[in-house]
Parts: C-alpha cells; sequence; structure tokens
C-alpha cells in the first residue's frame, strides 16, 4: 500500500512538474507566428515536400529564395503531421507542435533522471526547462535541437539499460534513435555523440582490467593455435577495417564540410562568435544551477570511485566535459558559434542538479521539517526562475508585433505574385519576415552598396533590375526613411510605429 502511494504520488508531481513547464511556455503560444526565426528552416522546407512529394537534399535550393535544412526528418515529420491535421502550418500547428516537442524532451528527461530514482527525474526535468539554453532554443523556433537533445536521453537510457540487464532489446532501441538522430541533427548534435560514445566505450573498457585481459588471453591463445589461419584471419580483419575506415572517413568529411559551412563564422561581431572563457560557462548555466551540477557531479564521481554500479554516469560526464571544451575553440583563433556547444550540455547538466537535490533531501530525511522547507524553497527559486528567463525571451526582437503583421499585409496588397520585398533590416534578426506576406514573396535583405538609399537613381535601377516593388524599413532604421522620403519615385504607402511601407511608384 506504502509502495503504491508513494508511486501515484510521484506520478502527480510528475504531472504538476509537465503542466507547470506548459504554463511557463503557453507564452509564447498566444504569438501570431511561430516563436521563433529557425521556424523559416522548417516551414519553408515543409511546404515544398507537400508541394513536390519530395525530400529536398542538404542545400538544395527549393521556394522563396531558402535552401533545404541540412537534416530532413524535423521538416518531413512537419510535412506529414500538417498533411493529417488539416491545421495551418504555419500558425498555430508549428507552435503546437513545438510544445509537444519540449514536452518530450521534458519526459525523456525524467527518463534519464529515473536511472537515478524519480526524485533526480522530475528535478532535472524542471532545471532543464528553466535554463537559459532550452529557453534559447524554444524560443528561436529550433525543433531540430530539442528533438536531438530528447534523442540523446533515449540514447543515453539504451546505454543504461544495456549495461544493467544486458537486453538486445536495448541495442535495437538505441540503433533506431542513433539513426533517427542522424537524420535530426547531423550537423552538430550527432558529430557529438559519434565523438562521446567511443570514447566512453574506451574508457568502460579499459576501466575493467579484467575484461582487457581477458580478450588479450583469448587473441594470444588463438594465435598459438594456428598461426597460418590467425595471419590470414587478421590480414582480412584489417583489410575490412580499412574499408570500413576509409567510407566513414569520407562520409565525416562530408559532415564536417556540412558542419563548417552551417557553424564557422567568417564575422566575429556575430553573437555567437564572441570568445567564450571557463569563466563564462557560470554565466550561461547560472549560479544557481550549475553549483548544484557541480555539486551532482562531484557526489556521483565518489559514488563511481566506491562502486561500479554508477560507471554509466561517466557518459553524461563525458558528454559535458567534450562540449565544454569545445566551447572554447575561438580562444584559439577559429570563429566558430560556440555557445551551440554549450546548449547541448544542458541536458545532463540538469541531471546532475536533480542529484544534488535528491541527496541533499536524502540526507535531510530524518528532518522532515527541514527537507520540505529545502525542497519547496527550491521550487518556488526554480518557478520563478522559468518564468522570468522564458519573459526575457519571449519579449524579445525574435517576435512578431501587429503593427508588423498590419505592414506586411499592406505589403502583399501592393505587391503582386514574383515581386520582391526589400527590407532594411539584418537578416540575421528578422526571419519571421519571409513568413509573414503569405509565403509567396522572395526578399532581398540588403540595399547593398550600388543600392544605397542616398542615391536615388542607383536604388531605383537596383530595384528595377531585381524586380523589387516593396521597401520595408523597420523602427531602427527610420533614417533610411527620412532619405526615402524626399525620392520623387518612391512613395510611402503606410506607416506605424514599427514600420514604414515605401512603394515604387514609376
Amino acid at each position: 500500500m506504502i509502495i503504491k502511494t508513494k508511486k501515484t504520488l510521484t506520478n502527480i508531481a510528475l504531472l504538476l512538474a509537465i503542466t507547470l513547464v506548459c504554463f511557463v511556455f503557453s507564452y509564447h503560444l498566444k504569438k501570431q507566428m511561430p516563436s521563433g526565426v529557425d521556424a523559416t528552416n522548417y516551414i519553408p522546407a515543409a511546404q515544398w515536400i507537400e508541394k513536390t512529394g519530395n525530400v529536398p537534399d542538404t542545400y538544395e535550393p527549393i521556394q522563396l529564395g531558402f535552401s533545404a535544412y541540412t537534416s530532413p526528418l524535423p521538416s518531413l515529420d512537419l510535412a506529414i503531421l500538417q498533411q493529417f491535421s488539416g491545421i495551418n502550418i504555419t500558425y498555430p500547428f508549428f507552435s503546437i507542435l513545438q510544445m509537444i516537442i519540449l514536452i518530450f524532451l521534458c519526459l525523456t528527461t525524467y527518463l534519464v533522471g529515473s536511472t537515478y530514482n524519480k526524485i533526480v527525474g522530475i528535478f532535472s526535468m524542471l532545471f532543464l526547462v528553466i535554463s537559459e539554453g532550452i529557453s534559447f532554443l524554444f524560443t528561436s523556433s529550433t525543433i531540430a535541437n530539442l528533438l536531438a537533445l530528447s534523442f540523446i536521453n533515449i540514447l543515453f537510457f539504451s546505454i543504461y539499460q544495456f549495461q544493467k540487464n544486458k537486453s538486445k532489446k536495448n541495442i535495437v532501441l538505441f540503433l533506431i534513435f542513433f539513426t533517427a538522430l542522424f537524420f535530426v541533427h547531423r550537423q552538430l548534435t550527432f558529430p557529438l555523440f559519434l565523438v562521446v560514445f567511443p570514447l566512453y566505450c574506451v574508457i568502460i573498457f579499459f576501466k575493467s582490467k579484467e575484461t582487457i585481459k581477458i580478450y588479450f588471453t583469448r587473441i594470444i591463445d588463438a594465435l598459438k593455435r594456428n598461426k597460418l589461419i590467425s595471419v590470414i584471419s587478421l590480414i582480412i580483419l584489417a583489410t575490412i577495417i580499412g574499408y570500413i575506415g576509409y567510407k566513414i572517413g569520407i562520409y565525416l568529411y562530408s559532415i564536417i564540410t556540412e558542419w563548417y559551412k552551417a557553424y564557422v563564422i567568417e564575422d566575429r561581431s556575430n553573437k555567437f562568435s564572441g570568445l567564450i572563457m571557463p569563466s563564462d560557462w557560470f554565466k550561461y548555466y547560472g549560479m544557481f544551477f550549475a553549483s548544484f551540477s557541480i555539486f551532482g557531479i562531484i557526489i556521483i564521481i565518489k559514488k563511481i570511485i566506491a562502486n561500479r554500479k554508477y560507471n554509466f554516469y561517466l557518459f553524461p560526464m563525458i558528454w559535458i566535459a567534450v562540449a565544454l571544451l569545445l566551447s572554447l575553440i575561438n580562444y584559439f583563433g577559429v570563429s566558430f558559434e560556440a555557445m551551440r556547444w554549450i546548449y547541448q550540455s544542458y541536458i545532463f547538466i540538469a541531471l546532475f542538479a536533480g542529484i544534488a537535490v535528491s541527496e541533499t533531501l536524502i540526507a535531510l530525511k530524518d528532518r522532515k521539517i527541514i527537507a520540505i522547507s529545502v525542497a519547496t524553497l527550491i521550487l518556488v527559486i526554480i518557478i520563478n526562475q522559468g518564468i522570468y528567463i522564458n519573459k526575457i525571451y519571449s519579449d524579445r526582437t525574435n517576435f512578431v508585433t501587429e503593427d508588423d503583421i498590419d505592414a506586411f499585409k499592406i505589403a502583399y496588397e501592393n505587391s503582386k505574385y514574383g515581386d520582391k520585398i526589400l527590407i532594411n533590416k539584418n537578416p540575421l534578426d528578422c526571419g519571421y519576415d519571409k513568413l509573414l506576406v503569405n509565403m509567396e514573396r522572395i526578399f532581398d535583405y540588403s540595399l547593398g552598396v550600388e543600392a544605397s538609399a542616398k542615391n536615388e537613381d542607383a536604388l531605383i535601377n537596383y530595384m528595377n533590375d531585381n524586380n523589387i516593388k516593396i521597401i520595408i524599413v523597420r523602427k531602427e532604421n527610420f533614417k533610411t526613411s527620412s532619405e526615402l522620403d524626399n525620392m520623387n519615385n518612391i512613395k510611402k504607402i503606410y506607416k506605424n510605429n514599427i514600420d514604414e511601407v515605401y512603394k515604387l511608384s514609376l
């Protein structure tokens, strides 16, 4: 009876935790467009799949001036699910799907934490969703990242289950999600797993002296029994391994090239390319999150030293270590989106934070009032932190305002299919713009040197040569609008607090 009651209470706590997550993130669902710029990677590709029936190759030109995303599965899933649901893919279907993926990430995080105990599962899930990294990924609509992190959770769980009970079912589970990970996020998370998992296997192998002794004894005995057959077998084996290694090398080269195109930055002023030092890790995690995580890691290291039972926790520790080391790559003069490596570590940082909370409560089990007070305080801090972080991100310029929507409606009404709309704004900050005009227009984001707004003749020629009929000027570029106001062949047709719309009047 006590066990059943305890299980019921745990399930209720899990349900309440997920409800809390949905409440915190539901702020984003009221937005009239998907909550982040990465939606422009997936939605046009999903529409392309619906229209043509084909999944585009990596970087293949599709529609609206877009190229296909590096991994096809997110867009394919989006297209299939939208086809079945019949809901508008831009809004609200994408936002609903994103929330479902976030809940899936929560559940898989709980699954990973439950390898220690269910309390760890619940708290690691809560720690994860209040982290700046997950908030950033969610508000940027990076469903590929969120799915990839969920799959990493499942892969770790399959490793844990295999080491625990040696069941072959877990090998099948591992292979399924390993393959899925490749098709979801092969430019970052998948290569990271390719580094971490072999490294983990090597450490586990050499950690067991008995295993090494057994394998070497078997090899030596086989060589002694029949030298000729052994030599021939070794040659054949070396040839096969060499061929496989060659093919893997070619494949990895293609991934590295893809990775380079996606993440190596020429402009070091980019927000992702700034130098990250070890002292910055605390800034990205936050002192509250980082402190509990470090405490949890110390606890696990002590347990691994004392007992092999916890060896499988070496995998998340190696994952965190490799991700953080890679985040320092800019320090060596390589322009790289270093923050993205840190985001990969959040799932397991949350795991160790959950372990720290659990061990703290266990240590206070004989002082129930203090234990309840500590747990309550931690929950209050988590809730407050979660709401604060998500409010900050949801109010950033990634989001479309009602004024934006009104301006684009005017632009749409004053242009025809095939016309280009020029937006005087940095493309990195306006991914929505490509979605707002009925998904039919092609956009040119930069006036360019030869089309400076200070030179009317050059601008008019540029617009005519490129079939541009409309210019939208955003609020941060109203200086440009004053220059456009003085031109004879460009007329202002709309203005609000955010945007001004101009039309070529020739």
